[in-house]
């Protein structure tokens, strides 16, 4: 969202489910991303906050609380047109997970 909008002003007033499927860890991320985008540009959507609440390994659901779009208040930073696997990495380390995501602007 921060790419996309100025964030200082949303709040999460409603809660939005989300839900992707891959068949790798790669497809899974890219397909997640790609549905907050699509809330975003297609429903108008600000999202403030995610969670999470199912993870296999061909699926992830969740939900993701934000507020309608309101040009005022969240105001557009940069048109991000979709998500691409371009030197997309993803990796686990003893520290935890660490993604790296290129965008097509």
């Amino acid at each position: 969202m921060a790419i996309a909008l100025e964030t200082g002003r949303m709040e999460p007033r409603n809660s939005y489910p989300l839900e992707a499927r891959g068949d790798s860890n790669e497809s899974l991320l890219v397909n997640w991303l790609s549905e907050v985008l699509y809330h975003l540009d297609g429903k108008h959507l600000a999202l403030h906050t995610f969670k999470v609440k199912d993870l296999a390994a061909d699926r992830v659901a969740g939900e993701a609380f934000g507020e309608p779009r309101d040009p005022l208040r969240h105001p557009a930073r940069l048109v991000v047109k979709g998500i691409t696997y371009h030197q997309l990495k993803i990796e686990q380390n003893d520290a935890g997970w660490l993604c790296e995501v290129f965008v097509d602007v």
